[in-house]
């Protein structure tokens, strides 16, 4: 298969994952329905434009394939406004301009001569998404400097940075998809990377550094491939015997269930080894502490030994320990 093919079906996977595990975590939340219902828009325009590589499809037409991309950008900027409220103004402002553009492109199809030029209002209307695109960048950039926390400038500030690649990566999408040019298009590839990395950031609002990232991935990579690799052995020889095929199925599905967790143990030990030996250090002065501390009550002893294991893991020289008074208010430090 083409990669444009691999990273279209790679994208509706995504997409549809994402939309479904938003809505399960609150689907009463305004930011996760619109972050889901993003997540459905890009599905459906990725699976019209994946039955476009398939010759006859009934499912594919230039109009609705059209239509389903103009609406990527209001449901983006409506994910926008949920998870940034503050920034209704400077929306408000742009969506007439955007809005009215929307509306011009979208009256293309009823044009006479539409046929002769789907491929250049195909390229206007993927072009369009630019505008809330540089919106996104606009109010990405300003929360990494206006936000208090260091954290959270630290978020926005890989959101800001992971877009620029992003629309980057979108314009090959725009030739390619448009047919003006046959460049690798590696646009929507980027941007399902890219819509995991928004799930983990704004939605489980975890920050991950590049090391945990590399070994997240990895994690990830080498589950897939031993899971593939059960799936292929026990079906890729089936041929057109149905009943084989569902009974080897099934096998497989039963041997995926039972071998997961324990999978999923051994390799994130492996992962945590190699890219993330700072925390397995941690976590094993944690244990060696915990033995220590078990059943020691003398808050100097405490004190001592939570001291000498501060400094060894995280290489603090001073640390105390302050215990609370009999008052329930003040503190005294264990000496």
């Amino acid at each position: 298969m083409r990669i444009d093919t691999i990273s279209l079906i790679a994208s509706c996977f995504i997409c549809a994952f994402l939309s479904i595990a938003v809505l399960i975590r609150n689907f009463r939340s305004g930011l996760y329905q619109s972050f889901s219902f993003f997540c459905l828009i890009l599905l459906a325009r990725d699976f019209i434009c994946l039955m476009k590589s398939f010759q006859n499809s009934s499912l594919y037409s230039p109009a609705l394939f059209l239509y389903v991309t103009l609406w990527v950008g209001p449901f983006s900027l409506w994910w926008l406004q949920q998870l940034r409220p503050e920034v209704k103004a400077v929306i408000r402002r742009a969506r007439w301009g955007y809005f009215g553009l929307l509306f011009l492109l979208g009256l293309a199809p009823l044009v006479p001569f539409y046929s002769r030029m789907v491929s250049l209002i195909q390229a206007l209307a993927e072009a369009s998404f630019l505008i809330p695109c540089y919106l996104w960048t606009h109010i990405l950039v300003g929360s990494s400097q206006t936000e208090t926390l260091p954290r959270e400038r630290l978020r926005y500030r890989y959101a800001a940075w992971g877009l620029v690649a992003v629309i980057a990566c979108h314009i090959t999408d725009t030739l390619y998809f448009s047919e003006m040019s046959t460049i690798v298009p590696l646009g929507t590839l980027a941007r399902s990377v890219y819509l995991v990395f928004l799930f983990q950031l704004f939605i489980q609002r975890e920050l991950l550094t590049t090391p945990e990232l590399v070994s997240r991935m990895s994690l990830f990579a080498v589950i897939s491939l031993v899971l593939s690799g059960i799936y292929w052995l026990l079906v890729s020889w089936v041929d057109s015997r149905p009943g084989l095929f569902l009974f080897n199925t099934f096998v497989a599905s039963f041997a995926i269930l039972i071998l997961f967790e324990p999978l999923k143990s051994a390799v994130s030990r492996l992962m945590n080894k190699l890219f993330l030996k700072n925390n397995i250090l941690l976590e094993k002065e944690l244990n060696t502490l915990t033995e220590d501390l078990r059943g020691l009550a003398e808050p100097a002893e405490l004190s001592k030994r939570l001291a000498s294991s501060l400094k060894k893991v995280l290489g603090i020289e001073k640390a105390a320990l302050y215990l609370l008074e009999r008052d329930g208010v003040s503190y005294v430090k264990a000496d």
